[in-house]
């Protein structure tokens, strides 16, 4: 009946980690709503740029200059996804020299860089969550932060080790490839066993 079902997912809700686009455009669109700024605007008064992140941005036209097209797994152009009102889900446009700037903030002491980073659900013995960053383990239980991306035509992975002051970042114009993270995973480990 609809309380049975009801109460399972609440319980599995509680219980388990789900990634959600939906839910990350929603928290874009309500933040716009209650502030009655665009998503870009809060983009760049809170985080482009503080963090000097000065290529960063949310609108696609005024990269077009410098935008590589992007790719499918079989090397097609394929057109850019237009977000709309789910913009929070994934239409931040950015460049490794402002991830890097990004990357080397969270080296220095920062509360809200820092707030991001706090646990906040655990999935497994080797990750967490916080906000925004999976939380992954090294092979001696140090851990490090990542997170990932992909849009049509593009696949992201970065990794920011806070301790030992090292990052890894991953920007490709092929969309689709999950290999990527595996390939950040390593290089981290590399990274942190010279």
């Amino acid at each position: 009946n609809w309380c049975t079902m009801t109460r399972n997912v609440v319980y599995f809700v509680r219980n388990n980690h789900i990634c959600s686009n939906l839910g990350a455009g929603l928290l874009g669109y309500l933040l716009e709503t209650r502030t009655g700024e665009s998503y870009e605007w809060l983009l760049q008064k809170q985080i482009f740029q503080p963090y000097m992140m000065t290529s960063s941005t949310t609108l696609r036209g005024s990269t077009l200059e410098s935008l590589v097209p992007g790719r499918n797994s079989s090397g097609k152009k394929v057109k850019n996804w237009d977000l709309g009102a789910m913009k929070a889900a994934g239409a931040v446009l950015s460049t490794a020299h402002d991830l890097s700037s990004f990357a080397l903030a969270n080296f220095s002491p920062d509360t809200v860089l820092a707030f991001q980073r706090q646990k906040t659900f655990t999935i497994d013995q080797s990750l967490d969550i916080g906000l925004g960053w999976f939380i992954r383990k090294y092979d001696n239980g140090e851990q490090y932060y990542w997170h990932n991306g992909g849009t049509g035509g593009y696949t992201s992975s970065m990794a920011v080790d806070v301790n030992s002051k090292n990052s890894v970042i991953i920007l490709t114009n092929v969309g689709g490839k999950r290999v990527l993270d595996k390939t950040c995973f390593k290089l981290m480990e590399a990274i942190r066993n010279n």
